[in-house]
């Protein structure tokens, strides 16, 4: 699920603002205020150490994620950052120090999604933000490989709209991940564990409360239950992610 940062690292810099006007006077309180390239190096740094963690969660690796989520937690804001993010990177810092103590994947998850929750939160705050490119629609739909081509990108969806926070995003992930047939639409093929076909079904189900789900609050909290799903069927199956 790790992104192209490029795309995004342009976002943060369209976010940040105009260029300053060369013809109007600085003042030494604009000189000390960081640089648009500072602060867009500094979000691009949490961007990174956050998604790894995702990644890893998703992937089941408790080791990996805690590690990531230390990364994070020793991220600091430049020193002239505005102060309208320094709340949100309170609450950020405080999601991710709470990674150390994770045993399990539903803690992990949680913390996970207290990080999405700020970052979602701070853009929502200060209109600005990534911007994410549009992840390419599942093709060939009816074979296992396809079905997770499409359910992947509905989980990406969902991270844009908790983290962007984009309602486009949340909407198109909510129906794509209630439409999750990785086992087929009626019976699972013969031999597939039950509690494979299950943790779909809550996939489905999660999918569909997505759809009411309207504050950033709960849907943060839904896409921590959904991480903690994905990563213990992950494990459960030993599935392996390219780097």
């Amino acid at each position: 699920m790790n992104r192209n940062l490029l795309p995004i690292s342009l976002a943060f810099l369209c976010a940040c603002g105009a260029a300053e006007d060369p013809s109007q006077p600085t003042s030494t309180a604009e000189l000390e205020r960081p640089t648009e390239v500072e602060m867009v190096a500094a979000m691009e740094a949490h961007y990174t150490s956050a998604i790894l963690a995702h990644d890893a969660l998703i992937q089941g690796k408790l080791d990996g994620f805690r590690a990531r989520m230390t990364e994070l937690d020793g991220h600091a804001l430049p020193a002239e950052a505005p102060d309208s993010w320094k709340p949100f990177d309170v609450q950020l810092h405080a999601g991710a120090a709470r990674a150390s103590d994770a045993a399990d994947l539903g803690t992990a998850a949680s913390t996970m999604a207290a990080v999405a929750l700020a970052c979602g939160a701070c853009h929502q705050s200060t209109v600005g933000g990534p911007v994410y490119p549009a992840p390419p629609p599942g093709k060939n739909a009816g074979n296992t490989r396809a079905e997770m081509r499409k359910h992947e990108r509905a989980a990406l969806l969902l991270w844009d709209g908790v983290t962007g926070p984009s309602e486009y995003g949340w909407r198109q992930g909510a129906e794509g991940m209630a439409a999750t047939r990785i086992f087929g639409d009626a019976e699972a093929p013969a031999g597939t564990d039950p509690s494979l076909v299950e943790r779909e079904a809550a996939l489905r189900d999660l999918g569909e409360e997505a759809k009411t789900a309207v504050s950033l609050t709960d849907r943060a909290a839904l896409y921590g239950q959904l991480l903690t799903t994905c990563g213990d069927c992950h494990q459960a199956v030993g599935v392996e992610f390219s780097q």
